[in-house]
């Protein structure tokens, strides 16, 4: 009888230290070595995570006009293409990639049980706070994210505050080769919490479309929002941005520019663009508005 108590007590020490063990090991097992493969997703897993965390990103979210996380990019490895055998052989624990990532670089990973999320570009702004969390979620910085997504809604409340009751104005989005962007677009959802009636979105224009100039000034925008990328470099893309028109018509209609390192992202920036068309819309509304930072970075 003796001998039976004494073999259940070490059975049971046994379970106990098991469970213990499966405790800590559930606690302590954050990925400690990240790859991103995507420069909007890049930005927010380096605004979630520890940088000694994270092991490499795209080569193009060292670029300034891309991220504003490009300081922190230098310091790590850069990819500049989706290659697996690259990914591979930096031996990660989770990788993320964007909407557009290549499929057979993800299927390969997966075959090599690599454990990857992938982001969906987000059509509205609970896209925007789902992509955040699962980002956080990934990466065992809940907290952080949902920091990052009270801190958005919380601007957004305010910014929808003061434009409320008043009249909405009409613009559209214009980048390289006559291209626009309709409804379940991020430019569209900025635009909208900016009070904007996407002139795209009234033409039926879904995703990514095209207006010729001649469309866009038979609309009569009181606004047309320009992409600030690589202004300054003459390209077959920028050439219809360089009409002779748009000088001609700045007397009558808000000509802006967005920053691309805050328009292409999936994170806090994108509130920033709508601060910003806001003022410009109706700068006698946000006179005293808090500017905000320039990113909600809460890994410091």
């Amino acid at each position: 009888m003796l001998l039976q108590v004494s073999a259940f007590l070490i059975k049971l020490q046994f379970l106990i230290l098991c469970v213990l063990c499966c405790c800590i090991c559930s606690v302590s097992a954050k990925p400690l070595r990240i790859i991103s493969m995507d420069p909007a997703t890049d930005t927010l897993v380096l605004q979630l995570a520890d940088l000694d965390r994270i092991v490499a990103v795209r080569e193009r979210t060292q670029d300034p006009e891309v991220s504003l996380q490009w300081e922190k990019a230098l310091q790590l490895i850069t990819l500049r293409n989706e290659m697996a055998e690259e990914v591979y052989r930096l031996q990660p624990d989770l990788v993320f990639f964007g909407p557009w990532s290549n499929r057979a670089t993800r299927n390969l990973l997966k075959r090599l049980q690599v454990p990857a999320l992938r982001l969906q570009t987000p059509k509205n702004w609970e896209d925007v706070y789902a992509n955040i969390a699962d980002v956080g979620n990934a990466l065992g910085e809940e907290e952080r994210a949902a920091k990052m997504s009270a801190s958005m809604r919380r601007r957004l409340s305010a910014i929808e505050k003061r434009l409320r009751g008043q009249p909405l104005k009409r613009g559209l989005f214009y980048i390289g080769r006559g291209h626009t962007y309709g409804k379940n677009s991020k430019a569209h959802f900025v635009m909208e919490s900016a009070g904007v009636v996407n002139i795209a979105a009234e033409k039926g224009i879904v995703g990514l479309g095209m207006m010729s100039i001649e469309e866009v000034l038979m609309s009569a925008p009181d606004m047309i929002i320009f992409s600030d990328y690589k202004k300054d470099v003459p390209t077959l893309s920028r050439n219809v941005l360089d009409h002779p028109v748009f000088p001609h018509i700045a007397n009558r209609v808000i000509l802006t520019e967005v920053p691309s390192n805050k328009i292409n992202m999936t994170d806090a920036s994108l509130v920033d663009c709508v601060e910003l068309l806001a003022k410009t819309l109706y700068p006698h509304l946000f006179q005293d508005f808090p500017t905000a930072m320039n990113n909600y970075d809460t890994s410091e």
